[in-house]
Parts: structure tokens; C-alpha cells; sequence
């Protein structure tokens, strides 16, 4: 069927249900565009070009790193709502601080449950310093298997310090009730659930080979464990700034992430596979030859 309509390049999407087998099948007849869903891709050599949502993006497996290249992906916000509904178990407090961690399925427990001992510490560092501080995850399916990795979950959830939410209709809306939005290391995937964050002006603090980076400021991205939650701290302690940050973030992905730029970009890639590909056609019939 693909041969019917003879296409002029192909373009893959990489990801938990990627169609490799057609990939590889449709490899040496069409030139083949490979763009990464998240970080977990695993490369192979049947493609033409590689498209990667940010520059510094460390690949996984076998590639020709001259065929990488950078491809932005668009976010386009959407209208700015008013929501009524409100929470009974949402503090008020002028000062409290209610920091959001969301990551749909169970995958949050997966992730916290392979952290040093150092990491975790780091993290109930934060709320045995500040006990104003109140940290939500939000979309955990199961949160039995976030209290089963650490004791220290529910001597906080105690304290009314933490909580785990399974989800939540109106995210968006709960979102103008929190504070900072922490993106975890090691999570790779919920980008969604990030932009919404920047969507609310709410400041975002991503850790580095993350999907969430790839429309984040560099400036908020970190690249070690130090500097990360030296950066919640900071946070935590100067609201002027969280809200400046937050609405530098906002202000940065309109600035460089707008659809017609996007596209843009995607034509000059698509245009550089096909060129990669008429020189692999040339190559191989110079062998044949």
C-alpha cells in the first residue's frame, strides 16, 4: 500500500509501539526520517536521519551521529479558562508552599525506587528543612507502591507534608494552587503534564535527559543532583522568583517553539533525509558497480 502512493519520504515515530519491523522493511526503497518519542529509544542504523528535540540529546544505540540532527517540536497554548472548582483538601495558606510532581501510570514508583540513598535523602531533606512545604504526586495509579519504597513517604503524609494522588479532572486548575513544579530525575516521559505547568505560569525546575527539557530554558535544567535541589531549595525560598521564573518559561516557549517555526525546521530536515538517502542509493550502486 505504501508503494501506491509512493511517498516521498517516511517518517517514523519512535516509541513503546514503534513500527520497527516497517521501518526496516520500507528502509531500502524510501528515505526514512527516525523521530524519537523519549528518552528510552534505542537506535539502530535503518534511517536516514535522526531527529532529536533537543541539541545535547545522548543517544542510545547504533547510529551515525552525522545523521542526528535537531527538530523542535511546536507547543501551542491553549486559551487562557477560568475553572470554578475547588478543592476541600488544598490548603489556603499564604504560606505554605505546594510543590507538583505528576507522572501518569505507576511509572513514579519505578523511578523512586531505583535512587540511591543519597538521592532520597536530597528529596526528604526538603521537607524536614521547610515544614510549610507540601509535595504532591499526582498521577499514581497505585500509591501503595510509593509508601512501600521508603518509611520516610508516610512519616510526611503524616505530617500533612505529602500526598499521592491518582489523578485529577481539571489538572490545569490544579495546578493555581500550587507553587513549583519539580520534574524528578530519571523521569523520562511527561512532557504533557509539564507544559500545562508552564501553561499556568507556574515555575517549572526540569532534570536533564528528560522529555520535559525540550522545551524548557536552559537555565532550568540541571545537570546533577547538587545543583538540582539547591535549585528547589532556592525556589522555596524566594517567591519573587518563582513567579519570574515562571513566566520567563511561559514567555520562552512562545518565542522559540511557535508552529510556523517548527515547521520550518521540519522542511529543512525532511529535505536533508532525502538528500542522506539519494547518497546511500548512490553509494550502494557504486558498490554494486
Amino acid at each position: 500500500e505504501i508503494n501506491q502512493f509512493c511517498p516521498n519520504v517516511l517518517l517514523y515515530w519512535g516509541g513503546i509501539f514503534e513500527s520497527k519491523q516497517l521501518r526496516h522493511l520500507t528502509y531500502p526503497n524510501y528515505p526514512i526520517i527516525f523521530n524519537f518519542f523519549n528518552y528510552n529509544n534505542l537506535l539502530d542504523k535503518q534511517a536516514d536521519l535522526y531527529l532529536s528535540t533537543q541539541k545535547d540529546h545522548i543517544l542510545r544505540g547504533e547510529y551515525d551521529p552525522k545523521l542526528v540532527s535537531y527538530q523542535p517540536i511546536a507547543t501551542t497554548f491553549m486559551k487562557p479558562r477560568k475553572f470554578s472548582y475547588a478543592w476541600k483538601d488544598v490548603k489556603n495558606s499564604a504560606n505554605e508552599i505546594t510543590l507538583i510532581t505528576a507522572f501518569g501510570g505507576n511509572r513514579l514508583a519505578g523511578i523512586l525506587n531505583n535512587y540511591s540513598k543519597n538521592r532520597l535523602n536530597a528529596f526528604f531533606a526538603i521537607l524536614e528543612k521547610y515544614p510549610l512545604v507540601r509535595w504532591v504526586f499526582m498521577g499514581v495509579e497505585n500509591a501503595d507502591k510509593i509508601f512501600a519504597i521508603d518509611p520516610r513517604f508516610n512519616v510526611y503524609k503524616n505530617r500533612d507534608q505529602f500526598e499521592v494522588k491518582s489523578r485529577e479532572k481539571y489538572l490545569r486548575a490544579f495546578y493555581d494552587h500550587c507553587n513549583l513544579y519539580v520534574h524528578l530525575p530519571n523521569m523520562s516521559g511527561g512532557a504533557g503534564g509539564v507544559t500545562m505547568a508552564r501553561e499556568q505560569n507556574l515555575a517549572v525546575l526540569c532534570y536533564k535527559n528528560s522529555d520535559a527539557c525540550n522545551v524548557q530554558h536552559p537555565k532550568a535544567i540541571y545537570h546533577n543532583d547538587n545543583d538540582f535541589f539547591n535549585a528547589i531549595n532556592f525556589y522555596v525560598e524566594h517567591p519573587e522568583a518563582r513567579i519570574a521564573l515562571g513566566k520567563e518559561l511561559k514567555t520562552y516557549l512562545l518565542d522559540n517553539f511557535s508552529p510556523e517555526a517548527v515547521a520550518k525546521q521540519l522542511r529543512e530536515n525532511i529535505l536533508l533525509a532525502i538528500e542522506n538517502y539519494n547518497k546511500r542509493i548512490s553509494n550502494k550502486n557504486d558498490e554494486i558497480n
